[in-house]
């Protein structure tokens, strides 16, 4: 057999092997990489109808996941937010929530169509 055809053997052979490491090193060999820690969760809430849930980070992953669940319009304002199905009143309106440090309630940071939020019992306040 000709040198130039056994280096290219090896070479092969070599490269195949790195990649199978690289593969095995970082594949999930059936371990639940995404966390299921309830003391970490993210708030979300309907703009609609006020429905509000904590999630976890594997919770939130299955969201993404679930077909319909989760509505991806190329158009709105900010395209990576994530707005998802509601399942009290059944609308696309579920988006991140914060809370008040003023008045500890719940509220929607970003509004379904990517307009900014603030806390509604303190936009209130400084109208008057």
């Amino acid at each position: 057999m000709p040198p130039v055809l056994k280096n290219v053997i090896l070479l092969t052979v070599v490269v195949l092997a790195l990649g199978g490491a690289a593969w095995y090193t970082y594949s999930k060999h059936g371990e639940d990489v995404i966390p299921d820690d309830p003391t970490v969760t993210t708030h979300w809430m309907c703009e609609t109808c006020g429905w509000n849930t904590s999630l976890t980070e594997r919770k939130l992953e299955e969201w993404r996941h679930t077909p319909g669940k989760l509505r991806r319009d190329p158009t709105q304002v900010l395209s990576k937010q994530q707005v998802f199905l509601c399942p009290t009143c059944n609308t696309h309106t579920v988006v991140g929530a914060l809370q008040c440090k003023t008045h500890k309630t719940w509220y929607c940071a970003i509004s379904s169509k990517g307009q900014k939020l603030d806390c509604p019992q303190c936009a209130k306040e400084q109208r008057k």
